[in-house]
C-alpha cells in the first residue's frame, strides 16, 4: 500500500509541474474540467465508460488525470469439514484494469486485503456478513504527453474489468461461500490554461459547487465601468439561459472589483447546469462571459447517489473515510414516508423500491448513527 501511495504522488507532481510549466506561458489561469461517471456490480463485472473528449475551443489542455475510486462490501461463510483442527487465512485480492484506444497501454493495478486468521475446530464455521472492506480506494493514470487522442468533440470509450477473489489458506479441504459487490466511480479531470480575458474586462470568472446545497459563482472585474450591470444567468443545456439575479456595479469607473454569489441548489436542477454573466453597460452595450459547467452530481465530501433518474432502485455511496451504520428513508415530494431500512457496517447500500413509485422528484433521507448527522439527497423517477 505505501508504496501505491508513493506512486500516487509522484503522478499528482508530474501533473503539477507539467501544468505549471505550461500555464507559466500563457496568460491566463490554470483550471480544470472533470466528467465522471459510477456504476455498482458485483465485483467482476466487465464495464464501459463513455466520457466527455477536451473541446480545445475551452483553452490549451496541459494534462490529463483518469481516476478509478473503488469501494467494495464482502461476506463469507467458512466451515472446517476435516476430522482435524486447522487455521484458516482469508484474504481478499483485487484486481483491476482499464483501457482505452486513448491510452498507450492498459492501466492495471493489484492488492491483497487481509480478513483475518480464524483456527476452527472440525465442524466448526464462522461467518462474516457482507461489509465494507475496501472503501474509496483510489488509483489513477496522470497523462502529459499525448494528448491528441483526448481533443475534439464526442466522447472516449474506457473498458473496465474488475477480478475480485479469494485467498484461502490452512488446507486443502473446507466449505466456504462468498459474497461480493463493488462500487467504481470513474472519472478524467482536464488540466488546461485558459488563456483568453473575457469580454467587458471579465477576468476570473469560476463556478464551484461547495455542498450539496451551494455553487459559488465569483468574478473579477478589470477598468470597471460606472452604471455597468452583471445579470447572473443559468442554463440546463448551455444553449437557452434564464434570469438568476442582477448585481449593479459597486465599484466606479477603472477600478479593479471582486464579485460573489452563492446560488442555492433547488429540486429543478439536476444532472449539470450551466452559468454565465450577461454584462450591460450603461449605454446599453451587451456582452456576455464564458460558460462555466457545473456537475451537481460530482463527487463531494457528503454522499453520491445513483443512478438517477432511477426506475426500480439507488445505490448510495456514503464516501467517508471509515464504514459507519446508517438510517436510510425515502420520502415522496409532500413529505410523506414511503419505505426506511438500516444499514449496518458499510459505506456502501443498495436500495430496491418497494413499490413502483410513479414519475417525479422524491428525497432519500440517510442519518449516520454514530453521529447523528442527517444527509438528504433528491433524485428523479423517470
Amino acid at each position: 500500500m505505501k508504496s501505491f501511495l508513493k506512486i500516487l504522488c509522484l503522478s499528482a507532481y508530474i501533473i503539477n509541474f507539467a501544468a505549471l510549466t505550461v500555464a507559466a506561458q500563457c496568460t491566463g489561469i490554470l483550471q480544470t474540467v472533470t466528467y465522471d461517471t459510477a456504476i455498482a456490480g458485483n465485483g467482476n463485472d466487465t464495464h464501459v465508460f463513455s466520457l466527455s473528449k477536451f473541446n480545445p475551443a475551452t483553452g490549451t489542455l496541459v494534462a490529463a488525470k483518469i481516476t478509478s475510486l473503488i469501494s467494495i462490501n464482502y461476506g463469507f461463510t467458512l466451515q472446517n469439514v476435516e476430522g482435524v483442527p486447522r487455521d484458516f487465512a482469508v484474504s481478499v485480492g483485487r484486481y483491476d484494469n482499464f483501457s482505452s484506444t486513448a491510452l498507450s497501454t492498459p492501466h492495471t493495478n493489484l492488492l491483497s486485503v487481509p480478513l483475518g486468521s480464524f483456527p476452527l475446530n472440525p465442524g466448526d464455521s464462522v461467518i462474516r456478513a457482507p461489509s465494507t472492506i475496501l472503501s474509496h480506494y483510489m488509483q489513477s493514470d496522470s497523462l502529459i504527453y499525448d494528448m491528441a487522442n483526448f481533443l475534439g468533440s464526442g466522447t472516449i470509450d474506457y473498458n473496465y474489468t474488475p477480478i475480485t477473489y479469494t485467498n484461502l489458506t490452512g488446507s486443502n479441504v473446507y466449505y466456504y461461500a462468498a459474497t461480493a459487490s463493488d462500487s467504481i466511480r470513474f472519472s478524467i479531470t482536464y488540466f488546461y490554461c485558459n488563456a483568453t480575458v473575457l469580454p467587458a474586462g471579465i477576468i476570473d470568472f469560476f463556478a464551484k459547487k461547495e455542498s450539496v446545497e451551494n455553487i459559488a459563482l465569483s468574478w473579477k472585474i478589470l477598468n470597471e465601468t460606472v452604471g455597468r450591470n452583471y445579470e447572473i444567468q443559468k442554463s440546463k443545456d448551455g444553449i437557452t439561459f434564464e434570469l438568476v439575479t442582477s448585481i449593479p456595479s459597486l465599484k466606479g469607473a477603472n477600478d479593479t472589483g471582486n464579485y460573489l454569489y452563492e446560488y442555492k441548489i433547488t429540486a429543478e436542477d439536476k444532472d449539470k447546469i450551466y452559468f454565465r454573466i450577461k454584462i450591460t453597460d450603461a449605454a446599453g452595450a451587451i456582452t456576455y462571459s464564458e460558460n462555466r459547467e457545473i456537475n451537481l452530481d460530482a463527487f463531494s465530501g457528503n454522499l453520491y447517489l445513483y443512478p438517477n433518474p432511477s426506475a426500480n432502485y439507488i445505490n448510495v455511496d456514503f464516501n467517508q473515510p471509515e464504514v459507519h451504520n446508517w438510517n436510510i428513508s425515502i420520502y415522496a415530494s409532500n413529505g410523506i414516508l414511503l419505505q426506511s431500512a438500516q444499514f449496518q457496517n458499510t459505506n456502501l447500500a443498495y436500495i430496491p423500491f418497494k413499490q413502483q413509485l410513479p414519475s417525479g422528484i422524491y428525497f432519500m433521507k440517510a442519518t449516520d448513527v454514530q453521529n447523528r448527522k442527517n444527509y438528504i439527497k433528491s433524485f428523479t423517477i423517470k
